[in-house]
């Protein structure tokens, strides 16, 4: 996600899995709703993390500061219903990452998990993701780039993110074929 570093470390953070940015496999439009979901999803906890990581970098009266919990309130009210295919993303992501297809895999393992706890498993992982992604210089920034897309309908900040991601791939795919052509190693 060279071309948009900010919105490409939200949408790595958003599952908590870097696989979700650089997956090899064509995406088609039920993926595109898969990612829109993903981050429909992660976005208010996203959100409050970003907000508890960058609380001593930013002013006490910035947006997040001011308007962060009413952002992470409405982005919040349609989460839980983008859980189910946010869930089956991140199990298919997981899969592919590990190259596992075996029963008895760590994906299977998340497959099998009851739904609640993998759903809070995925929300307290979020933070601690973050906290080790999120430079404090980052963070004016990062507070910026949210009170540009605080105005957006929750859907649809999650369907630009998952086509820039779409977008992304794609343009990773070319070079990573160029790079072969050339007879460059891959990365």
């Amino acid at each position: 996600m060279k071309a948009f570093p900010a919105l490409g470390l939200i949408a790595a953070s958003l599952l908590a899995t870097p696989a979700l940015a650089q997956t090899e496999a064509a995406r088609d439009e039920d993926d595109t709703a898969a990612i829109s979901a993903a981050v429909q999803f992660a976005m208010p906890h996203l959100i409050a993390g970003v907000r508890t990581r960058c609380a001593p970098s930013l002013s006490g009266d910035g947006f997040l500061a001011r308007e962060g919990d009413a952002l992470i309130a409405r982005y919040s009210r349609d989460a839980d219903a983008a859980w189910p295919q946010a869930r089956a993303l991140l199990v298919e992501e997981m899969r592919a990452d590990s190259g596992e297809s075996e029963s008895g895999s760590v994906a299977d393992a998340f497959d099998d998990m009851p739904d609640e706890v993998l759903k809070s498993f995925v929300v307290a992982f979020i933070p601690s993701l973050l906290a080790g992604e999120i430079k404090t210089e980052d963070c004016s920034d990062l507070e910026q780039i949210t009170a540009a897309f605080a105005p957006m309908p929750p859907q649809n900040l999650a369907r630009l993110v998952a086509w820039m991601v779409r977008l992304s791939e794609r343009a990773e795919r070319r070079e990573k074929a160029a790079r072969e052509a050339a007879g460059e190693a891959p990365e």
